[in-house]
């Protein structure tokens, strides 16, 4: 799955949003109602890293996971 793929998935679940940083090279989830990033992507070399600070739905935590276990991950 490409990375537009992803966000385009992450956006289609009600209050949340993702978004890319070309500069950070990094995903940013946001929650609705929450004042910070609720799950950073990172995107360095072939090392891949999640950091969440609150709880996600179930489907939404599966697709960040296959996500960031994917081959196919591309910068927009």
């Amino acid at each position: 799955m490409t990375m537009t793929e992803f966000i385009t998935k992450v956006n289609e679940f009600k209050g949340y949003r993702a978004e890319y940083s070309k500069e950070n090279n990094r995903v940013f989830i946001f929650k609705e109602g929450e004042p910070f990033t609720i799950c950073k992507i990172f995107l360095e070399r072939k090392a891949k890293y999640m950091l969440f600070t609150t709880e996600l739905p179930s489907e939404l935590f599966n697709l960040i996971a296959d996500y960031s276990i994917s081959d196919n991950r591309k910068e927009l």
